[in-house]
C-alpha cells in the first residue's frame, strides 16, 4: 500500500504543532501482528482458517519487544490502551483479555477496546471520549492507519518487512 506524502506530511505537522508532552498522549496498540504473532503458521491464510478455533487467540506468542515497550511508556506517563478488531466468535474477545492479561498486566481492562472486524478504529475511540487529535495508533493494517489519519491522529505502521514507506514504521 502507498502512502500519499501530503497526507503523511499532514499528519506530521499537525502532531508537531500542538507540542505535547508524553502524559498528554494516549498510544494505541492493535494487537494482531502488532503485539502478538497472528500468523503462527506463517502464512496469513492458515491462520485465517485457524483462528475460529478455541485457544487460538490465547495461544499466540508475544512479538517482538512490546511486553518490555509498554511498561517503560507506561513509567513515563503515557496512557496505553489496546485497539484490537475481533472476529464473531464466542472465543476471540475472552481469549485475546485473557492473553494481554498474561502478556501486559500493567494494561488495565478499561483500558482495552475491542471492537468487530470492519469497524473503524478512529470512530470507536471518538464515541468513547477518546481525542484523536492527542492520541497515536500503532497498527499493522494500512486501511486503519488512513482512517486515522484521516480523522486527526498520527500513526505509525508496524512492519514486518523492513521496506521503505512514507509513513513512520517501526519494525521492532
Amino acid at each position: 500500500m502507498e502512502y500519499d506524502i501530503k497526507l503523511i506530511e499532514t499528519m506530521v505537522n499537525r502532531f508537531k504543532k500542538k507540542d505535547l508532552k508524553l502524559k498528554d498522549i494516549t498510544i494505541y496498540y492493535d494487537m494482531d501482528n502488532c503485539l502478538a504473532l497472528f500468523s503462527i503458521h506463517g502464512l496469513a491464510e492458515k491462520a485465517l482458517s485457524e483462528m475460529e478455533n478455541r485457544g487460538y487467540f490465547e495461544g499466540l506468542p508475544a512479538l517482538d519487544d512490546g511486553t518490555k515497550v509498554i511498561p517503560v511508556l507506561q513509567s513515563m506517563g503515557a496512557q496505553v490502551k489496546i485497539l484490537s478488531a475481533c472476529i464473531n466468535t464466542k472465543y476471540c474477545k475472552p481469549e485475546k483479555r485473557a492473553w494481554l492479561a498474561k502478556h501486559f498486566p500493567t494494561i488495565s481492562d478499561k483500558d482495552i477496546v475491542l471492537c468487530e472486524v470492519g469497524q473503524i478504529k478512529a470512530d470507536i475511540v471518538k464515541e468513547k471520549g477518546g481525542d484523536i487529535s492527542k492520541s497515536i495508533l500503532i497498527d499493522d493494517y494500512g486501511q486503519n492507519l488512513i482512517q486515522w489519519i484521516d480523522a486527526g491522529g498520527f500513526a505509525i505502521k508496524k512492519t514486518f518487512s523492513g521496506k521503505k514507506r512514507n509513513i513512520p514504521t517501526i519494525k521492532n
